[in-house]
């Protein structure tokens, strides 16, 4: 597998996705005390298992994990 960092637009967001064959997870985590605007691609939500994709707004401290493929 492997790993790729990704730029969110916004400092306090760490941004990565984990890829292994034809699957993929991308994580967000906001380390702000305060809301963050990102973009998440398609997928499903791994906790919620709702669709996703798009922009998305993360809660202060919030994180997503999102699965594709």
């Amino acid at each position: 597998g492997s790993v790729e960092w990704l730029d969110l637009s916004d400092d306090s967001v760490l941004g990565f996705r984990l890829s292994h064959e034809s699957s993929s997870v991308f994580v967000a985590a906001n380390f702000a005390d305060r809301q963050a605007d990102i973009s998440l691609p398609v997928g499903t939500d791994a906790f919620s298992s709702i669709p996703v994709g798009g922009p998305h707004t993360l809660d202060p401290y919030g994180f997503v994990w999102v699965v594709a493929g």
